[in-house]
């Protein structure tokens, strides 16, 4: 089982964690995947997984804001359907 979350660190940055759980080991540490992922949004339409995802944007001339990813991540899984949460 793969778990993803976002957890924010201490220097006010978000970072996206994964966490791998396998039978019968005992659960993993999450380790950081990426840095700036503020929010990730996972629908399934039919067969066809669709992520949306805001991110920290970093300007010289501005303040940091987020960000939306575009174009959205679309993606059919190898065994044809969405997972069920």
């Amino acid at each position: 089982k793969v778990t993803y979350f976002i957890q924010p660190s201490p220097g006010g940055e978000s970072l996206l964690k994964r966490s791998v759980e396998q039978s019968p080991n005992p659960p993993s540490i999450a380790t950081t995947v990426a840095h700036g992922v503020r929010s990730i949004d996972a629908t399934c339409n039919g067969n066809v997984l669709i992520l949306a995802m805001k991110v920290d944007a970093i300007s010289t001339r501005s303040k940091p804001q987020q960000v939306d990813v575009s174009p959205v991540l679309s993606v059919t899984p190898r065994n044809g359907t969405c997972p069920t949460p």
